[in-house]
């Protein structure tokens, strides 16, 4: 279901659209496959470590916002273009979680592990808001420069169903919630007990940074006859700003409380989120020849 207005005019100094939006995606499906640590599958009440298939099952999503542009023509020669993009991107509720082992020592097909508690987190794989402000010159002598400052906010790591379900927190000894233990394999310290405090601490989504990007751009055409030549460039990034993370994953290894906070005890997971981040400043050149 999608739904958008748009409000468009176009004069001799003003450009301008507006355009509302509206989706929803509903019964949405979402399969991740990986190696998870203490899960708990099948007949069993020891946790397991396996192979496994995540299915993601009826999944509402969320699109919604507004998006502006104008274009000013501040003088015949010179404008200023300004673009704002405010949108709320959603999981509308909280969909069902299944999970398919490659081992023998499960029963084949999906085992169903609850419902991940997911309402209200951020969909990943943009920013959910951003601005930019440029100002362009266009010479009457077929050159033009250009410069634009960009703002992006409201970027979120793509979160790990299975550790939002209760098979993360419950012990599958006891069937309630892990209880504090001085006795744990490779671990001599105290693990706590899964309270309501840590257990959202270790829930809760990973909102990264705002940041900011400044571009530059120039070009200029030359006439020779009948052909027309045209050379162009651009540095993107120009303050090579190299903390942008541009992707990312959070990993459903550590798939139980205690592995998970004894992963995290010293703020280094070795099973931490898989990032990507931009390249830093990067320039392009396009040169063409038409006839």
């Amino acid at each position: 279901n999608a739904n958008d207005l748009s409000y468009i005019t176009r004069g001799q100094i003003l450009k301008l659209r507006i355009t509302g939006y509206w989706t929803d995606i509903q019964n949405a499906t979402e399969v991740s496959r990986y190696y998870a640590e203490g899960i708990q599958l099948g007949s069993s009440n020891v946790s397991q470590d396996a192979f496994v298939a995540e299915i993601l099952s009826g999944a509402h999503k969320r699109y919604k916002g507004v998006e502006v542009g104008a274009d000013v023509k501040i003088t015949p020669t010179f404008s200023a273009i300004a673009v704002a993009s405010v949108g709320e991107f959603t999981y509308e509720n909280n969909p069902k979680v299944f999970l398919s082992a490659d081992s023998d020592k499960y029963a084949r097909g999906a085992e169903y592990l609850g419902e991940a508690q997911i309402k209200g987190f951020k969909i990943a794989g943009t920013p959910q808001k951003g601005f930019s402000f440029g100002l362009k010159y266009n010479s009457p002598k077929f050159w033009w420069a250009g410069a634009s400052a960009n703002y992006l906010m409201d970027q979120y790591l793509d979160f790990s169903p299975l550790n939002r379900t209760p098979n993360f927190y419950t012990d599958p000894l006891t069937g309630d919630n892990y209880t504090e233990t001085a006795s744990y394999p490779q671990y001599t310290g105290t693990v706590p007990a899964a309270t309501p405090d840590l257990i959202a601490k270790f829930t809760k989504q990973t909102k990264f940074d705002d940041q900011f990007m400044l571009n530059a751009n120039a070009g200029k055409s030359f006439l020779f006859g009948r052909y027309r030549l045209g050379i162009s460039a651009s540095v993107n990034n120009i303050l090579n700003n190299r903390n942008y993370v541009t992707g990312g994953f959070e990993q459903g290894r550590k798939s139980n409380f205690r592995d998970a906070y004894i992963d995290n005890i010293d703020g280094k997971p070795q099973f931490g989120p898989k990032l990507w981040y931009d390249r830093g400043r990067t320039y392009f050149v396009n040169v063409y020849l038409r006839f």
